[in-house]
């Protein structure tokens, strides 16, 4: 009879050993199945052009739903602009670092005299988009300012083709321009969108049409859009216009 018993003990052991593998097994085939999800960032930023919409203002000062594009140009520049202020920031330098899980970028530059940085902090959702925290020192004497938000990916310039079935239009065309000789900061800036535009540099003497040089043109879904612009001490909007499907708009900045 012991030896029965310590017979069926050694089977209930062997039994329950079995059951342990087993479960060690499944939970580490899961375990992998998670960690699927990182994502190939680029190699570099260079030819990117990256748009942060704010979510969470926080300290940084820039509203919710604002966006601001820093745009990594194929040449070496750098351009940053401030849907607020209409600021554009050229920095004097950046840094871009990736690991599996995040991306970090850092640009420095002189504002006010004074050494000033940003740091955006990317986590993806997919290969070009994400949420990202933002980390600042403006040199504004206000200390390090932060926000949240999410960001998208795009090629600054580029090429492509395509086609469509339906016969039908659905973008236009905008063109900002002026007839002031002088500016006070040396360009006008445009936000379209909440989202910077571009400057007008050039004024004319009679109205251009979509496309000329010296004109801020834009190609946008037919239908209402916002715009606002800023020289200096001047402004204009925030306004709204409407794009009409395979029309032009030209609109006179006074």
């Amino acid at each position: 009879m012991y030896y029965r018993l310590q017979s069926v003990a050694k089977l209930l052991y062997v039994v329950t050993c079995l059951m342990l593998l087993a479960a060690c097994g499944s939970t580490e085939g899961s375990s992998d199945g998670a960690n699927n999800s990182n994502y190939q960032w680029p190699a570099n930023i260079v030819g990117k052009a990256i748009t942060f919409t704010v979510t969470e203002p926080q300290t940084a000062g820039i509203p919710a739903g604002y966006k601001i594009t820093w745009n990594y140009g194929s040449g070496g520049q750098v351009q940053g602009h401030n849907p607020v202020t209409g600021e554009t920031v050229a920095p004097d330098d950046y840094a871009y670092s990736k690991s599996a899980t995040q991306a970090v970028i850092t640009v420095n530059y002189y504002q006010y005299g004074l050494h000033a940085w940003e740091e955006f902090t990317l986590i993806p959702s997919s290969s070009t988009a994400g949420n990202y925290t933002y980390r600042a020192d403006t040199a504004s004497g206000q200390g390090v300012k932060t926000a949240r938000g999410t960001y998208v990916i795009d090629s600054s310039s580029g090429t492509g083709t395509g086609t469509g079935t339906g016969g039908s239009t659905t973008t236009g065309q905008v063109a900002f321009w002026t007839k002031k000789t002088t500016t006070q900061s040396g360009s006008i800036t445009v936000n379209i969108d909440n989202a910077y535009a571009g400057g007008l540099t050039q004024h004319f003497t009679s109205t251009p049409n979509c496309g000329d040089s010296g004109t801020l043109t834009k190609t946008l879904t037919s239908g209402s859009h916002s715009y606002s612009a800023k020289d200096g001490t001047l402004s204009w909007g925030p306004s709204s216009f409407t794009i009409t499907a395979g029309g032009c708009l030209t609109y006179e900045l006074r």
